[in-house]
């Protein structure tokens, strides 16, 4: 029945994915895929201008798409769509204005439709060899997204662009469809065209995370006020000169333990009465006075943001939770201009803060240059170095006093040793004179008896 009919074995009115060329009856019964290569072998494939290498007469159909999808710059993506039997190829870029360029007799076979054949199937070109077409390849225009955006002021602003997302002042909105409209037929033109309904808009209602915002607020508070207060230590706590360096004999009578509770007190007091930590605590304590004169004692304090009661604790904040969520929640902007400067609010916490931290230690030296060039990390970072600065750990003041202090060390020891020698030298000297002498006695009483 099948010879009958003249089908065979096998056949399918589905394309087989997994067939040549020649066995896919894509290209007719007559055709010949030699035809579509370069050289017998190599397939002639063009899209956009960009070949699509790597694929020969016996690639599978799979193959030909696979190679058509990793080759990026020809900026298309290829598919076959099993239910309507049909290949498809897809502009990588949206929006308007994107073309799809078939530069071979072999993509417009793919792609193409209404192909001119002969009686027997065979594909036919012109004399220059180009196949001959009965109409143009389907083709689906891109087009642009367009929105209407009102902000409330009564001028609706019309948007328009090639990707489906839009940026609304920091708000990103993708549209996955029609809405607000629809597309009727224009009684004059006959074309499609889109009448906008207000009514079938989409409304966004913005809202501040408060949650989030109150966290981040508390932690850096909490990050503040331990610097604060560790600053505050160390210039308060006195050394206790009973809690010296261990010698090497002395860690070897004691357990690690032990050791660590003796250096951590012997440690303690190492900063007490240091200028610049001093002038570091004072700034640290003038940073709330800086605000309040940017803000106000009484608004600060309405949001929860106070001086600690403790004068002596170097500086803290207080910082009240429930007090700060409800004027984040009642107008998060003014909260805002308090950290960052904005509105009545001259200079913000946040600047303030950098003010006056940076003469201390940065990671820009040029913020401490006075535009002279030679900058500074900080006064701290030129005492003691940094570890975020690596080049700062060789080049700082405590570095240069522990080398200076090491070479008095070694000239010191070098002139004990030379000390040591003499006095060597002279006691060896004076024993041997004092043998002598012995001698000379002795000999002598032995002369008196």
């Amino acid at each position: 029945m099948l010879n009958n009919l003249g089908v065979s074995y096998g056949e399918s009115n589905k394309v087989n994915l997994s067939g040549k060329l020649d066995q896919a009856g894509i290209l007719g019964d007559a055709a010949n895929v030699e035809d579509f290569t370069t050289d017998g072998n190599a397939l002639d494939l063009k899209i956009n201008g960009v070949a699509i290498e790597g694929l020969t007469k016996d690639s599978s159909i799979n193959d030909i798409l696979s190679k058509i999808n990793s080759t990026t710059n020809a900026g298309v993506k290829a598919t076959y769509v099993d239910a309507t039997g049909q290949f498809m190829l897809v502009s990588s870029e949206t929006g308007a204005g994107r073309e799809i360029s078939l530069d071979s007799n072999l993509s417009k076979v793919l792609f193409g439709q209404g192909v001119e054949r002969d009686s027997n199937g065979k594909i036919q070109t012109d004399t220059d060899g180009n196949v001959k077409y009965n109409k143009d390849a389907g083709v689906d225009e891109g087009k642009n997204a367009i929105i209407c955006v009102s902000y409330g002021n009564g001028v609706d602003v019309k948007m328009e662009r090639a990707s489906n997302t839009f940026d609304l002042e920091g708000l990103s909105v993708t549209v996955s469809g029609a809405f607000g409209g629809k597309f009727e037929k224009d009684a004059t033109t006959g074309k499609e065209v889109w009448k906008a309904d207000s009514a079938g808009g989409v409304t966004f209602t913005a809202k501040a995370d408060v949650d989030g915002i109150v966290e981040r607020v508390k932690g850096f508070f909490e990050d503040f006020n331990k610097l604060a207060g560790d600053v505050n230590k160390e210039i308060t706590t006195r050394p206790d000169s009973s809690y010296g360096p261990l010698t090497d004999e002395q860690k070897k009578e004691m357990d690690e333990t032990s050791i660590e509770n003796w250096e951590n007190r012997a440690k303690q007091g190492m900063l007490y009465g240091d200028s610049a930590m001093r002038d570091l605590s004072t700034d640290v304590q003038g940073i709330f006075l800086k605000l309040m004169n940017n803000v106000g004692f009484e608004e600060l304090k309405a949001m929860g943001i106070t001086y600690s009661d403790d004068y002596g604790d170097g500086g803290t904040i207080s910082f009240d939770e429930s007090k700060f969520r409800a004027a984040v929640e009642k107008d998060s902007e003014a909260v805002g201009n308090v950290f960052t400067g904005g509105g009545e609010v001259s200079k913000g916490l946040v600047d303030i803060m950098d003010e006056t931290f940076t003469p201390y230690a940065t990671r820009y030296s040029s913020k401490n240059g006075g535009g002279t060039g030679k900058g500074s990390y900080g006064r701290l970072i030129e005492i003691a170095g940094s570890e975020k600065k690596p080049t700062t750990l060789l080049n700082n003041q405590l570095y240069r006093d522990i080398e200076d202090i090491q070479d008095l060390i070694e000239r010191l020891q070098s002139q004990l040793k030379s000390e040591q020698d003499r006095y060597i030298s002279q006691f060896t000297t004076m024993e041997t004179l004092l043998n002598q002498m012995n001698t000379q006695s002795s000999y002598l009483s032995q002369l008196g008896s």
